[in-house]
């Protein structure tokens, strides 16, 4: 029972943090994807009889591998792709002259940078702010993959969705503009202006490298900088 009460307490906790979220419903959408396609039943419609009768434990391993496979090596090559894209038509730049707040790339210090000089400097709180700056840095660049990811099965599933069954995404755009004020279909409407352009902008626009702020990976520490990266003297500094 305490174990059980262990489980349940930390399953809650995670489910404050928008990452576990974004990534549990990427897994919920692409099974929903998947059982439509394949066949022609929603995960809505799935009960116990169901799952004793049409599913089997070797279904089930090959769909936890394809999601894996799909997590892995489909959504960083392509992140890198659309990314180079960015970048080699200079699209990058673009939504970067857009943020009226730009960081000045002096007093940035990469994490690397600032362990290095607090090894050689026997610097304990500049080594800790590194670490921590990293352990940000990697949980950032999962919840931008994670954002991609969901954007991309929220399309293969509205794709997929067809009259006769529709998949969850082909329930949550078919909305009736007419309906009232507190309406389920205007709650609908409100989560989806919520959820969608929030994660456009960390899967998309950031995690594909539209959109480059200098302190999102830096740690802004001016005086070290100057030691790391002094500046060149002049005539008239000497």
């Amino acid at each position: 029972m305490s174990k059980a009460l262990e489980y349940m307490e930390t399953a809650m906790g995670k489910a404050n943090e928008l990452r576990y979220f974004v990534a549990l419903s990427t897994f919920t959408l692409m099974l929903d994807a998947v059982l439509v396609y394949t066949q022609n039943t929603s995960i809505l419609a799935v009960n116990w009889d169901y799952l004793t009768s049409s599913v089997t434990q070797g279904s089930a391993l090959v769909f936890l591998c394809c999601f894996s496979l799909f997590m892995v090596f489909v959504i960083p090559p392509l992140m890198s792709f659309i990314r180079f894209i960015a970048i080699e038509t200079g699209a990058s730049s673009f939504f970067d002259k857009l943020i009226v707040h730009r960081e000045e790339k002096r007093s940035y210090l990469y994490p690397i940078s600032l362990s290095q000089y607090a090894l050689k400097n026997n610097n304990e709180v500049a080594y800790k702010m590194a670490l921590e700056q990293t352990a940000e840095n990697h949980e950032a660049l999962r919840m931008e993959k994670y954002s991609f990811a969901f954007l991309l099965v929220s399309v293969c599933s509205l794709l997929v969705s067809t009259e006769s069954t529709p998949t969850i995404m082909g329930l949550a755009t078919d909305v009736d503009l007419s309906a009232g004020l507190f309406s389920s279909d205007n709650a609908k409407l409100l989560i989806m202006y919520i959820v969608y352009p929030s994660l456009f902008w960390i899967g998309v626009l950031r995690g594909c490298g539209f959109v480059i702020n200098h302190a999102n990976r830096r740690i802004y520490a001016p005086d070290i900088y100057n030691e790391v990266h002094p500046k060149p003297k002049t005539y008239l500094d000497s």
